[in-house]
């Protein structure tokens, strides 16, 4: 497994934990348990995305796993209440996943894709323009549904 895939899970684990903790700043205990998770997940999430642009920036990453990422980053943000930013996020990791399969048109070979099977790239193009059609039908915010549907 990635270590991206496994440091966003955790990190993804660790916010619903803390959002789920019932906790205010009086109850010191679970206040401290709660900004623990918090906390936690701030650190795994980070070391998630450092890890995700070394993938990316060294070319180790296929369509499948962009897609994998960005929905990832897009439930980490929209958790946190950032649906802007989420929206944002998706929008660049869809448009890496088309400029990846230009790239591989570009190419006879279609070493762009690292011996990626054909029908894999169909699938990802099918999953890309359902989560493209999703967050355009999302109310997060009308001006970001328009910005990502022109992207």
């Amino acid at each position: 497994m990635e270590s991206w895939v496994r440091d966003i899970t955790v990190a993804l684990g660790a916010l619903g934990l803390s959002q789920t903790t019932k906790a205010n700043p009086k109850s010191s205990e679970l206040w401290r348990v709660k900004q623990a998770h918090e906390s936690y997940a701030m650190i795994k999430y980070g070391q998630a995305l450092t890890n995700m642009q070394e993938a990316v920036n060294n070319q180790v990453v296929n369509t499948r796993q962009i897609f994998l990422i960005s929905v990832l980053v897009f439930c980490f943000e929209a958790m946190q209440g950032r649906k802007d930013t989420a929206c944002i996020n998706a929008a660049k990791g869809l448009r890496a996943i088309a400029d990846l399969h230009l790239e591989a048109k570009k190419r006879a070979d279609g070493s762009a894709l690292q011996s990626y099977p054909k029908r894999h790239h169909d699938e990802d193009l099918a999953c890309a323009e359902w989560y493209v059609q999703s967050l355009s039908r999302t109310s997060f915010n009308h001006r970001t549904s328009l910005m990502m549907a022109h992207s």
